[in-house]
């Protein structure tokens, strides 16, 4: 169910997706957690950044295979904005990045296991990546 993984160096796990901004979730899928009051699970999603691409993306998500959305941020926002500077590097934080990926990470809050849509855009493209979701802690 999930896209194709792409290695980003020894920084991070699987990166899924084409890029240039892909999701890491450090497993085959979104491992969630246990619901909130709202019902919702988190899981956690580290997304990285080519070196080569050093504009800003929009990611926003769906559940494809029922009717639910993906919530960003505390579970209170459907988009999660990629800007140019995430403050986050993979090298040296002093010099700067020796390889260069630029790191965000989130969290996303959904309803429960099942297959998740997100499109991550940017000004000269859009790329579409499916994860798949389970829980992890009940």
């Amino acid at each position: 169910m999930s896209s194709s993984a792409t290695l980003a160096g020894s920084a991070t796990g699987a990166a899924y997706g084409e890029g240039p901004v892909f999701p890491v979730t450090g497993g085959a899928a979104i491992g969630l957690g246990p619901a909130g009051a709202d019902g919702l699970r988190g899981g956690k999603i580290l997304w990285i950044s080519r070196p080569v691409y050093s504009g800003p993306a929009l990611i926003r998500g769906a559940r494809l295979d029922g009717p639910s959305d993906v919530r960003f941020s505390g579970g209170t926002s459907t988009t999660l904005r990629f800007d140019l500077e995430t403050h986050s590097r993979a090298g040296d934080a002093t010099e700067g990045s020796v390889q260069g990926w630029r790191f965000l990470p989130s969290l996303v809050y959904v309803v429960g296991t099942g297959c998740y849509g997100f499109q991550i855009d940017m000004p000269e493209r859009t790329v579409r990546v499916t994860l798949a979701a389970t829980v992890q802690v009940p």
